[in-house]
């Protein structure tokens, strides 16, 4: 591979993740089209298969073979390291992003392997660019002493909402590396999505979040699903049908359950149940056009499960469970609801009070305009 036209992509890549491979896969898109030649380094955690059209530009790095490994830590650790060298020098660039990639306890780890990542491609004299990144709180005097020093590393650093860019700059106030953009999945530039609907608006669809539910304790589970349930319950009485999206599956690898668990757990009457369909979403443009055919309103933990509503001018409800839903929800001026008061009548009232809703044209295209700056910003065919 040559190092003039060669990028290593580090994310939260191939781990059946619908979101965050689809970031990956507009990514791609984004860079090839000022790169033509562009050719990448994937980090990732398995099947990467939809990333075939790309064919022989796509090369995945070993380093989740070694974190899975048996090996003692401080062999991992070295290994690991000298993975990194090895593709730092494949490489020209590397493009973190995008996600929550920088985390504060318990989660500093993560932090501080992609810290050392950074590190290492400053040494060899490559540059670093952020794209479309978001941050949890940073609190700790450690995890701010880390992200500083990993910050300093990039030659751009773009953030996807303001609370991650407020805590960027609250740590290096003069840098001017640091700018917002936004997600919006990279503006998806995919020629065949559409917005306009095929097919009646007559279904909500719902999202869930399986690590979330997973560490809930069982009752307040239960409590939740029950009047979710209940509310979804009263609009099929009043003809529309439930579409239930899981937009993470099973992944052995990274230990997730798969959304599809918890959804199946939503408690809507038997009787019902003929009105529900469970839609298994894919990382392309068909499956993306297919999923939000009809949808009249998402209901949704999922961050990427509300974007691609505002991208298809979807109202939405949030479930809000991460600062992330509470940001898009403002946003784009939707209702969002605390886990803690998912009642019944608290959920029926914000599904109705968005079925006559409209996501503004004028904000999507701002949205789309600044999920552009993430790769417009700056010239990445300079970097080489």
């Amino acid at each position: 591979m040559q190092k003039k036209s060669s990028y290593l992509l580090y994310g939260y890549f191939g781990a059946a993740n619908f979101g965050d491979d689809i970031l990956l896969y507009s990514a791609i898109q984004n860079i090839i089209t000022q790169d033509p030649n562009a050719k990448f380094i994937i980090r990732n955690y398995g099947d990467i298969g939809f990333l075939k059209q790309f064919g022989d530009r796509i090369h995945s790095a070993d380093f989740e073979n070694i974190h899975l490994s048996k090996r003692s830590i401080p062999l991992k650790l070295l290994l690991l390291m000298q993975a990194y060298w090895r593709c730092i020098g494949m490489s020209s660039t590397l493009v973190v992003g995008g996600g929550t990639l920088i985390h504060d306890k318990p989660y500093l780890k993560s932090t501080f392997l992609l810290t050392c990542l950074c590190l290492i491609a400053k040494i060899r004299n490559r540059s670093i660019i952020g794209v479309g990144l978001g941050t949890k709180t940073i609190t700790t005097k450690t995890g701010k002493m880390l992200v500083r020093t990993l910050i300093q590393t990039f030659n751009q650093i773009n953030l996807r909402d303001e609370k991650s860019l407020a805590q960027c700059r609250a740590l290096l106030p003069r840098s001017q590396k640091i700018a917002l953009t936004s997600d919006l999945a990279y503006a998806l530039k995919w020629d065949n999505i559409d917005r306009s609907q095929g097919i009646p608006k007559k279904i909500i669809a719902v999202t869930l979040v399986d690590y979330f539910f997973e560490t809930m304790p069982t009752d307040r589970q239960e409590d939740i699903l029950e009047n979710l349930g209940n509310a979804l319950a009263s609009f099929i009485q009043d003809g529309y049908r439930i579409r239930l999206i899981p937009l993470q599956r099973k992944n052995d690898a990274t230990g997730a359950l798969g959304d599809e668990i918890i959804l199946k757990k939503i408690k809507i009457p038997d009787s019902m149940k003929a009105q529900c369909e469970l839609f298994t979403i894919e990382p392309t443009a068909p499956s993306i056009q297919a999923a939000y055919d009809g949808v009249s309103v998402t209901v949704g933990m999922r961050f990427h499960s509300l974007i691609f509503s505002a991208m298809r001018q979807i109202p939405f409800v949030g479930l809000a469970h991460e600062p992330k839903i509470d940001a898009l929800c403002d946003e784009f001026l939707m209702p969002r609801i605390k886990l803690n008061e998912t009642s019944t009548d608290i959920v029926k009232s914000a599904i109705q009070s968005v079925l006559s809703a409209t996501i503004s044209s004028e904000q999507i295209e701002n949205n789309k305009a600044l999920a552009q700056k993430n790769f417009n910003a700056f010239n990445l065919s300079k970097a080489h």
